[in-house]
């Protein structure tokens, strides 16, 4: 008997091969039965590689198929896969001893730091630092230090984004402005006091990350990591409000699942916790898509305790349409901004959630640069809230219909 999800085998059903594949690509035994359904089906290679690079899923994919062949890759392009692996696994390494690094001159000079996001779940939710794929390091420390820190970085290898200009303002970030290893190896580094903007409805501060933080050593160096707790409401909030649900559903997929794996969750908490911080239905559909995707055991009580209020039949409609642009192939044409930002917003009835008018698409400052310097050139976020909300009850209607 499968111990797939029954769920999870109906909605890969209806997603394209591709995505189906990157979606389970290393998952756990349930997922892995999934898998084995989708090794007769048809595989566009360029796609499917195309997708695998999209969501950083490279090495993953190159593991999964060296456990699970595919029939249709020819050897040279199997060959090509195990040297792009290969290539990243050595861009994570270095990653890696570059954070051992800064974490040894950061406890040289008394700062603590917490690992955030890939840096705190290579190092607590993996077996292997390097399964976890990452481009940057996100480090939260707190306010009073965070100059200093900042400053500390600065003159020992790493160095200002080329990209970024000095005279971009980041008062009102979560990070201070961001920074690049001086080697050219191509990772970036962003030290965090808070976790969202200003703008960002959540009530989550950096001192709840601090109370429950545990401590653990790297390279024989002192670091923090949330609980898995924060953990899982972190990666839920970036997944389904920062990215809104439109990019990197491969790693949250995975980070879920290896949160679980790793050690015992306490699930009243984690409600507890996503209802106080205004995270509750972006939690819901982070957890419900690593179920119905990758038969991650999630209880059906903790999702029927976070789940927006909606028919079952609209939840199901909203699931399929979450999970189709959530790991999306590269022929799928969004229609209507629109409208997809429409269905976000039926899923995560942020107004219900206490986001007022928060969205986060709204309220974001784009800096262009002008003569004498830069200027914030902010669109209106009334006019854009109006632009992108006609399609909400012919998307309800559809919705209740299907």
């Amino acid at each position: 008997m499968s111990d797939a999800h029954p769920t999870a085998e109906r909605l890969l059903d209806q997603l394209p091969t591709e995505s189906a594949l990157i979606a389970l690509a290393t998952s756990n035994p349930a997922g892995q039965e999934s898998l084995r359904g989708l090794l007769d089906r048809p595989v566009d290679w360029e796609r499917l590689m195309h997708l695998a690079a999209r969501e950083r899923a490279i090495v993953a994919l190159s593991e999964q198929l060296a456990q699970t062949p595919l029939r249709g890759p020819r050897p040279e392009e199997l060959a090509n896969l195990q040297r792009l692996a290969l290539v990243s696994e050595f861009q994570l390494s270095s990653l890696h001893d570059r954070l051992v690094k800064l974490l040894g001159l950061y406890a040289g000079h008394d700062i603590d730091v917490l690992l955030l996001k890939g840096a705190g779940l290579a190092h607590s939710a993996y077996a292997r630092p390097t399964e976890r794929p990452m481009g940057d390091i996100d480090l939260l420390v707190r306010g009073e230090k965070a100059q200093r820190a900042w400053e500390l970085a600065l003159g020992n290898g790493w160095t200002r984004r080329g990209d970024v200009a000095e005279e971009r303002s980041y008062a009102d970030h979560q990070h201070l402005s961001p920074l690049e290893d001086a080697d050219g190896l191509q990772i970036g580094l962003e030290l965090h006091t808070a976790l969202f903007t200003l703008q960002a409805p959540f009530r989550l501060p950096p001192e709840q990350l601090w109370e429950s933080a545990r401590r653990i050593t790297i390279g024989g160096q002192p670091a923090y990591v949330p609980s898995p707790e924060d953990q899982l409401l972190h990666a839920a909030l970036h997944f389904a409000w920062s990215h809104e649900m439109t990019f990197g559903a491969f790693r949250t997929l995975r980070d879920i699942e290896r949160i679980l794996a790793a050690g015992p969750v306490d699930w009243a908490t984690l409600v507890r916790k996503a209802r106080a911080a205004r995270g509750a239905t972006c939690c819901y559909w982070a957890l419900r898509l690593a179920r119905d995707l990758a038969s991650v055991a999630v209880p059906s009580e903790v999702l029927g305790q976070l789940a927006p209020r909606l028919p079952n039949r609209v939840l199901r409609s909203l699931t399929r349409y979450f999970a189709e642009h959530a790991l999306p192939n590269p022929d799928l044409i969004v229609n209507s901004v629109s409208l997809s930002r429409a269905l976000w917003s039926l899923g995560i009835q942020p107004r219900a959630q206490g986001h007022g008018a928060s969205r986060p698409w709204l309220d974001t400052r784009e800096w262009v640069r002008v003569a004498g310097g830069m200027r914030n050139a902010q669109t209106s976020a009334a006019r854009r809230f109006i632009q992108h909300s006609f399609g909400l009850l012919r998307s309800v209607g559809g919705l209740m219909g299907s």
